[in-house]
């Protein structure tokens, strides 16, 4: 008899990946024995090989009915009135609203080459100011005037992100070292995580850490948690869910040069917040 599940096709970055093994795990628990097979693409089998909703991961045959996760593309989400997490529930049929559960299907383990590796101080924060998109990116020098307000307070900072990420002066790095397994392992040694709309923003509150997000291309009330501090500017441009979803303008710069949204967020502001969940 020919297999039957259905096949899902996933898009979107690493925090996507989060949300969707999320939902998934939620689908498992609504109808307990629901499976689901994945195409194979190269960021999501870390996410997805031993998830209890993933049958197999691999090549879809010519008929085989698909799935889609764009949520982006769905009309819910246009309208501005629904979050990410939400339209990715309704996708695969959970009564909506749900709780935003992350999840991912490994232990958390530390990796002792790296702990021993992370500074020392009266607390410890991670930052993460790179994204998939340059128009969520805080400037890379109020990034480095942050980390030398904290290292003044006695605070160790260490920084998370790829190889290619730029380096933020006075931050301890550990771009290229990890791989998302272990930068989500290591971020468990965070008293607070300071990001912008990316992965470690979703990871931050898959672990229960405070954290800080700068927003500027996308807005909280659409991918921002209730449990965490959200510094927002005033946009130049106003649109329902930012400009990224809403211009199809991913990957280019802001065209509003010294007025791009997100060098309004104050340094101070930001230490300010840091600071609170510290205290």
């Amino acid at each position: 008899m020919a297999d039957e599940l259905s096949w899902i096709s996933p898009y979107g970055g690493l925090g996507d990946a989060l949300m969707l093994a999320g939902v998934l795990k939620q689908v498992t628990e609504h109808v307990p024995g629901r499976r689901f097979h994945l195409i194979t693409r190269t960021k999501y089998p870390l996410f997805f090989t031993g998830h209890p909703a993933i049958a197999r991961i691999g090549h879809p045959p010519a008929d085989a009915t698909v799935i889609r996760t764009d949520y982006w593309s769905t009309p819910e989400y246009r309208s501005g009135e629904w979050r990410g997490y939400q339209v990715l529930a309704r996708i695969f049929g959970l009564p909506t609203p749900v709780k935003e559960t992350l999840y991912v299907p490994w232990e958390f383990q530390d990796d002792p080459l790296l702990v021993a590796q992370l500074p020392t101080g009266r607390y410890r924060i991670a930052i993460a100011p790179s994204t998939d998109s340059v128009r969520k990116q805080w400037p890379a020098e109020q990034w480095a005037q942050l980390v030398a307000k904290l290292k003044a307070e006695g605070i160790a900072v260490f920084q998370l992100g790829r190889r290619t990420d730029p380096y933020i002066r006075g931050a301890y790095s550990f771009l290229g070292m990890t791989s998302p397994r272990q930068a989500v392992n290591l971020l468990r040694h965070a008293d607070a995580v300071v990001a912008q709309d990316s992965f470690f923003m979703h990871a931050a509150h898959l672990l229960a850490i405070p954290a800080v997000v700068l927003w500027g291309g996308t807005r909280a009330r659409t991918y921002g948690y209730a449990t965490q501090h959200h510094l927002e500017p005033v946009r130049t441009c106003e649109t329902p869910q930012g400009c990224v979803e809403a211009g199809g303008v991913y990957h280019e710069r802001c065209p509003h040069g010294e007025a791009f949204c997100m060098k309004a967020i104050a340094v101070d502001a930001v230490f300010d917040r840091v600071m609170d969940p510290l205290k």
